[in-house]
């Protein structure tokens, strides 16, 4: 039986990161893990705890080693930060900079 290659894409930072590990380490065609963690702002990190970093010697990340998912969450960070509905448009000027404008009137 011929298995083609897989590779999986998050632009979950943190805990879509870690699922998509889980999954990929349990996957046997499994190639490549795509993510877009370098890209987030900043405090994106402050969401969890025990994220681990891709190793600059082989461009890997290291599977997690706590249970579940392998990182905790800081709620304290979560409860101070709530979700805001915003708009990103993507084929504006300086999209990437997330200086979208709020969908609240």
């Amino acid at each position: 039986m011929i298995y083609p290659s897989t590779s999986f894409i998050t632009q979950l930072v943190s805990v879509g990161t870690m699922a998509a590990l889980h999954l990929a380490a349990c996957t046997t065609n499994f190639k490549i893990q795509e993510h877009f963690n370098d890209f987030a702002d900043a405090w994106v990190k402050d969401v969890v705890t025990g994220m681990p970093e891709v190793d600059n010697a082989d461009g890997c990340f290291p599977l997690p080693q706590g249970p579940g998912l392998g990182i905790k969450l800081n709620e304290d960070f979560i409860a101070a930060h709530p979700r805001k509905d915003v708009f990103f448009d993507l084929f504006s000027k300086d999209w990437q900079f997330r200086q979208g404008k709020s969908n609240e009137a």
